[in-house]
């Protein structure tokens, strides 16, 4: 990896955990003050092995220069301990009186559904069970998409750049949790009144068990950060559709892999309704935080060149010569 490389990686790297700092900064303030308490439990648990899992990654970069693996242990790592942070902070964040905005982000959605409303939309897929359980199993794939990645760059030479991808998944996160403090929502399903039951071959009940969770934080019943406290309580904008689109960007640098994670991903997406309960209007912010972060990420997009292959079958993973890197040029959306 040429020194341009190297030092745009370490830079993309420093974005993830800058963000990580900033979340866990605000978790202290607000437990130094006394308004919060902090139960680590399992938490600790968490972050220990996550830490593990990054200094490896890192003595690995050390002692072999460029490593994939080293890179991909690390950001695996990392990311663990940036998703942990960011629920933690969330929680911090839904405490405050500022009032709902399911009524406004209802108008919107009405404007934008042309005089539809979210409600009769729901009630009528309600009527296909296949299509809901087949939309839920794309919503947790949120769960092991990252892994995938972070595997297929350890393991084959790729044209995704990992501490890119971590650049852009920082800023995409912070993008979603930057204003949740001012924003706060119920989410379409308990504004709407419709129950779990209703939604027939639904899998997924967190947009019953958030708005519980977000109550409880805003009045003070909750007060201790554990495990428990680990739930998606920010509705504007959907992370699910933000993390679509990034997980989508990122895969399609991988030819073998690039249309079945888009329509995973596509699907993902438009799952953040039915399934996560959001607005549209949440869906249509989170894909545009995602363009903006992969948009202020493109400084990171420094692909590292790699020694000529013996093998002359061309990788399904991308291309594997100098050459074919040096005629790479920076994507972007």
């Amino acid at each position: 990896m040429n020194l341009v490389n190297q030092r745009n990686g370490i830079a993309g790297f420093k974005v993830a955990y800058a963000t990580s700092a900033l979340f866990l900064s605000l978790i202290v303030i607000l437990c130094w003050r006394g308004a919060i308490s902090y139960d680590g439990t399992d938490i600790n648990t968490i972050i220990v092995l996550n830490g593990i899992l990054m200094s490896f990654g890192i003595i690995v970069r050390i002692a072999n220069r460029g490593s994939r693996i080293g890179d991909a242990v690390q950001a695996f790592g990392l990311f663990g301990i940036m998703a942990v942070l960011a629920s933690l902070a969330s929680a911090v964040l839904a405490k405050g009186h500022a009032p709902y905005v399911d009524g406004a982000l209802d108008l919107i959605d009405r404007q934008m559904l042309l005089g539809h409303d979210w409600k009769s939309l729901m009630i009528e897929l309600a009527e296909h069970p296949t299509v809901l359980t087949l939309l839920s199993y794309a919503y947790v794939s949120l769960n092991w998409q990252p892994l995938v990645l972070f595997a297929v760059y350890a393991c084959w030479n790729t044209r995704i750049n990992v501490q890119h991808f971590m650049a852009v998944w920082a800023m995409g996160l912070l993008g979603c949790c930057l204003f949740f403090h001012w924003l706060p929502a119920q989410g379409a399903y308990v504004y709407y009144g419709i129950p779990f039951e209703v939604m027939h071959g639904l899998r997924v009940h967190l947009p019953w068990d958030y708005p519980v969770s977000l109550a409880q934080w805003r009045d003070g019943s909750s007060h201790i950060l554990s495990s428990r406290a680990m739930i998606g309580l920010i509705t504007v904008p959907s992370f699910h559709a933000c993390a679509a689109v990034m997980l989508a960007w990122a895969f399609r640098h991988i030819p073998v892999l690039r249309w079945p994670m888009g329509m995973l991903n596509a699907a993902m997406f438009v799952s953040a309704i039915p399934v996560g309960g959001h607005y549209v209007a949440d869906v249509i912010v989170g894909g545009a935080v995602a363009l903006l972060a992969i948009t202020s990420g493109a400084r990171f997009n420094q692909w590292p060149v790699t020694a000529p292959s013996t093998s002359s079958a061309p990788s399904p993973f991308g291309p594997r010569t100098k050459a074919s890197y040096a005629q790479t040029r920076p994507v972007s959306m």
